[in-house]
């Protein structure tokens, strides 16, 4: 256990209205509870950031194939990387495990969880890059989520291990690995060392919205890094309670650890899932709210924070918008906070947007509320 360190939409806050209007680089054009019309055009300047967008209906293997073999070539290609040999993590969002019964929970890889066949191709496009061991990991709530995933048979097609971050394996102990300067909540994190040895990390979220952190995309899947042993409160020891705290606490606390982990392992490439999904929450335990949707939207990048910020404007919410207004409405921002810690930028105005134009891909989400 660990101690602590001491309605569907909302209008758009009149701040938040002028700082993206202010984009007339960008071709913005809003309306009061949203993004509509003519939102991101293609801006034909090189940027620091790019970040690629495509659209599919399903998850047919030969159209994901086409699909992000293209947007790894629009961001740049993965030589930069890639390199013959490496070892590379593939932290994908199996979050709540088999805890939920119902179709929900059958149907998991069209509402909550990475769908394997994105998983498969990204490996795939890996190993042709030159990649050589491949991990699949997450901090799983169950060791039967894998399989009930559909990961077992993906894994074997492509030799690639399963981890589950609760423990340790393939190594004896975790290990403490430091956060680095300016961190926020925690100093250090206890990790299964794989996330510290491999030689490149890639995220491959799902796309929804989150009830403490507004989204849950390539930084929020970062909390299924640390072993649920390690991070509990002892009112609940069944899911990583430390890391929100209390339940005043969490509105501030867990967009920080967001950012703790973050600058603790750095993300490479990110992949998001965003074509079958689910809107009004993170699982099936926000009943009031979650339910399935189709954007048929994909989402690719080599920044987070940029990666991030499109697919949440590719939700129909500004990914500048201020502390506790939507999605944001029960936290504080992390892309903010990612852009003031320097790790890169939600500003719209400053991604190059590849592919699709993003005003193409917009399907406007039920926030939490």
């Amino acid at each position: 256990m660990v101690k602590l360190k001491s309605n569907r939409r909302r209008m758009m806050t009149r701040r938040g209205f002028v700082s993206l209007t202010g984009m007339a680089s960008a071709g913005l054009a809003l309306t009061g509870t949203g993004y509509s019309g003519n939102l991101l055009k293609q801006v034909p300047t090189e940027k620091k950031y790019k970040v690629a967008l495509a659209k599919a209906g399903n998850y047919n293997k030969e159209i994901l194939r086409s699909k992000i073999r293209k947007m790894f070539d629009e961001i740049g290609g993965l030589g930069d990387i890639i390199k013959p040999g490496y070892r590379v993590a593939i932290k994908v969002n199996l979050t709540g495990g088999l805890t939920y019964s119902g179709d929900l929970v059958q149907n998991g890889t069209n509402a909550h969880w990475t769908h394997p066949e994105i998983v498969r191709t990204v490996c795939e496009a890996l190993k042709d890059a030159g990649a050589g061991e491949l991990y699949i990991m997450d901090g799983l709530f169950g060791d039967a989520t894998y399989k009930a995933a559909g990961y077992n048979e993906i894994a074997e097609y492509l030799g690639a291990r399963l981890i589950d971050l609760n423990f340790p394996a393939p190594y004896k102990d975790f290990i403490h690995k430091r956060t680095g300067k300016n961190w926020y909540i925690y100093e250090d994190f206890v990790f299964n060392p794989l996330i510290s040895d491999v030689d490149a990390f890639v995220s491959i979220p799902k796309m929804k919205c989150h009830n403490n952190c507004g989204v849950t995309l390539s930084m929020k899947n970062h909390i299924g890094l640390v072993p649920v042993s390690h991070y509990h409160l002892e009112s609940s020891p069944g899911n990583r309670s430390a890391l929100h705290g209390t339940d005043s606490e969490a509105r501030t606390r867990l967009p920080k650890v967001i950012m703790d982990l973050v600058s603790a392992r750095p993300i490479d490439l990110i992949v998001i899932d965003g074509i079958k999904t689910a809107e009004g929450g993170e699982g099936p335990w926000i009943r009031n709210t979650f339910g399935l949707v189709e954007p048929g939207t994909l989402v690719a990048g080599k920044n987070p924070v940029a990666t991030d910020a499109i697919a949440t404007a590719t939700m129909g919410f500004d990914p500048g918008a201020d502390d506790f207004t939507v999605p944001f409405v029960n936290s504080v921002n992390h892309l903010n906070l990612a852009r003031e810690k320097g790790l890169g930028t939600n500003r719209l105005d400053e991604i190059e947007v590849m592919g699709v134009n993003l005003q193409d891909t917009i399907y406007r989400f039920k926030p939490c509320s």
